[in-house]
């Protein structure tokens, strides 16, 4: 929904897994899906579709251990290696109030502000989240999260000094990435309306930039590719979403919105890092960007567009680390 450069500190992921075992007692009738979507075979749909992605990186990195040939030994030695496989997507879009979706957008600059006050104010995450009872005697992530914290923001040292104001006073950039869903209601004539519901802020991780863009990228091509062969799916889909008496009104855009997020975030990194070169110009090392990756990562692509786009539109050199 776009970004905005703020400041960040702290982050508090939680996720709540939900596993259920399902018995099925009695099977009625057994759903295939449909061998057509409007006018066009899902399979060939279905084939352009992943045509699309392993052109345009939509893609997920996949480990897999062979056997090394290289080997002279016979204990059946294995390797790590990496393959690529389209990572998961719809093969067409949703409907989306597109009065929903400028409100998404308006209202993050205020939840970016809101994260960057959360993230400066130590008194309060400790009240909140730390003590006998709190957060942190629950969930291990959660308290060395904030032991963190308290160490580089509010840390002294053994003889006084106060160290932490140097984390605070430096600056900052947050890319945060707001999850929302559509909530269904009705209103008095008992006309189902929806309003935006969100369902999770995420700062630590805020990614998929890459892929979304591509995406995007992929639904305005197929939408105007077969646009004649889907257009009975995709009125159908708006009426479901919109409700059956919904009528378009003329000159409203119905396409899918351009994503910008590969152009607007390396862009925000570009402002850092020139503010920490024109902070720290009587340096002489060569600067990069440095992307903290964990160990195992399967998300590479998404991050690589990142990378490629800062070295490309910036000439700034990326270091992966772990």
């Amino acid at each position: 929904f776009g970004h905005h450069r703020t400041s960040f500190a702290f982050h508090i992921f939680c996720s709540l897994i939900l596993a259920a075992r399902l018995r099925i007692v009695t099977c009625l009738a057994i759903m295939s899906p449909p061998s057509t979507i409007g006018d066009i075979p899902l399979k060939q749909l279905a084939n352009h579709a992943n045509s699309y992605a392993a052109a345009h990186g939509l893609q997920v990195e996949k480990r897999i251990q062979i056997d090394d040939s290289s080997s002279n030994s016979s204990s059946g030695e294995k390797k790590e290696a990496s393959t690529y496989q389209c990572a998961p997507i719809s093969l067409l879009p949703n409907a989306f109030p597109a009065t929903e979706f400028e409100r998404a957008k308006s209202l993050a600059s205020n939840f970016n502000e809101l994260v960057d006050r959360i993230s400066r104010d130590g008194d309060f995450l400790q009240s909140t989240l730390g003590g006998p009872g709190g957060v942190t005697d629950a969930d291990p992530y959660t308290r060395k999260l904030l032991q963190l914290y308290n160490e580089i923001y509010c840390g002294k040292g053994v003889n006084g000094e106060e160290w932490g104001k140097f984390a605070r006073e430096a600056d900052c950039l947050g890319v945060q990435r707001s999850d929302y869903m559509l909530n269904s209601k009705k209103d008095e004539q008992d006309k189902i309306y929806y309003e935006l519901k969100q369902v999770e802020l995420n700062t630590i991780a805020s990614s998929f930039a890459g892929l979304s863009v591509n995406v995007a990228g992929l639904h305005r091509h197929l939408t105007q590719r077969f646009k004649n062969e889907v257009a009975d799916f995709i009125e159908s889909n708006e009426r479901a979403v919109m409700g059956q008496d919904y009528v378009r009104s003329d000159g409203e855009d119905k396409g899918v919105p351009i994503n910008p997020a590969l152009t607007c975030i390396p862009q925000a990194m570009n402002v850092a890092y020139d503010q920490y070169q024109n902070r720290f110009e009587k340096s002489n090392s060569d600067r990069v960007i440095l992307f903290v990756v964990q160990e195992g990562e399967t998300n590479t692509v998404d991050q690589r567009f990142l990378e490629f786009n800062l070295w490309e539109r910036h000439s700034i050199p990326v270091v992966r680390m772990s």
